[in-house]
This record gives structure tokens, C-alpha cells and sequence, in this order.
């Protein structure tokens, strides 16, 4: 007579409970995925921690300020600051929230010239739901927001090696 057999809620364990209170081997099959599973956890781990990586060629420099547009301090936008010339080192993006950026060693900018481009983040200035948008712009006599793209106010700013750099600009 064969008896029905319930599995555990432990899916590592490939044991079930027998019915009648004994334990009855589970299929090898089921203890099979349960280690596969466990392997392909563990390599997914090992690969996301890598194997720490190159570190970055550039020396960077911390830097933090404001931006402040007719004197108001920006509410949401990005600050771009890209090497001149005589400058080798990436561009940065760094956001602006409330009129503050900041970006440390590991992302801040290379030492050296650099031209400086803001831009405001204006998708909050009409509604998000498409009719009312296109109403909007009608009545203010806007056109839609791609269809002639605003050039980021941009200025010059040096920043110099080895110290924290502040900078505030205004447009």
C-alpha cells in the first residue's frame, strides 16, 4: 500500500513527511536543483562582488556649491563640468537638487579647466498627463519641449588639485 507523502516547507531539505508521521526520501532530482540553485547564488555573488576592479587613472578633486539662476538657487537640474583643452581627464555630471551639487574623489572632476554647463530639470512646469500638456502650450503659445531644445547656460571655473573646491554660479 503506498502512503502519500507531503513535502516539507524547507525547499533546501530533499526530505518529505510521510502521512503517517515517518520521513520518506524526496527524488534526487529535487536534492539535485536544491544544490544547483545553491551554486548559481554563489556564483552570481562571486561575480557581482567582482574582483575589485581597475582603479580610476584619474585624479579627481571633491567639489560642492550652488547654482543659483537670476539669484534663485536652481531646484532640480544637472551640472556638467568638461575639461578644456588643456585638460585630460572624463566630463562629470552631477545633479542639482535645491540649488546644491556635490560630487567627492570618486566622481568629482580631474584638476585643470573646465567649461560648465547647466541645465534646469523643467519637466514639473506643466501637468504630466499628455491633453492637459498640449493645452497648456497652446495657451501660453509654447512650443513642446523637443521642439527647439534650450542651450544649457555655461560658463568657465578652474579647479585646483589637492583641496576641496567650491564653487557657486550664477546665471
Amino acid at each position: 500500500m503506498r502512503h502519500r507523502c507531503d513535502r516539507t516547507s524547507d525547499a533546501s531539505i530533499a526530505t518529505t513527511i510521510h502521512s503517517g508521521g515517518r520521513r520518506c526520501r524526496g527524488s534526487t532530482v529535487a536534492l539535485a536543483m536544491a544544490r544547483a540553485q545553491f551554486v548559481c547564488v554563489a556564483c552570481l555573488v562571486g561575480l557581482s562582488v567582482g574582483c575589485g576592479g581597475q582603479a580610476d587613472p584619474f585624479d579627481r578633486v571633491p567639489v560642492e556649491g550652488t547654482v543659483t539662476i537670476d539669484g534663485a538657487p536652481l531646484s532640480r537640474g544637472t551640472i556638467r563640468l568638461i575639461p578644456d583643452e588643456s585638460t585630460t581627464g572624463p566630463k562629470v555630471a552631477l545633479p542639482v537638487v535645491d540649488g546644491s551639487f556635490r560630487g567627492d574623489r570618486t566622481v568629482g572632476p580631474v584638476a585643470g579647466g573646465h567649461r560648465i554647463e547647466v541645465e534646469p530639470d523643467e519637466s514639473d512646469e506643466f501637468p504630466h498627463d499628455g491633453e492637459e500638456v498640449l493645452e497648456q502650450l497652446v495657451e501660453e503659445g509654447k512650443r513642446r519641449r523637443g521642439a527647439r531644445a534650450k542651450s544649457p547656460r555655461s560658463t568657465t571655473h578652474t579647479f585646483a588639485a589637492g583641496e576641496p573646491n567650491e564653487a557657486h554660479f550664477d546665471f
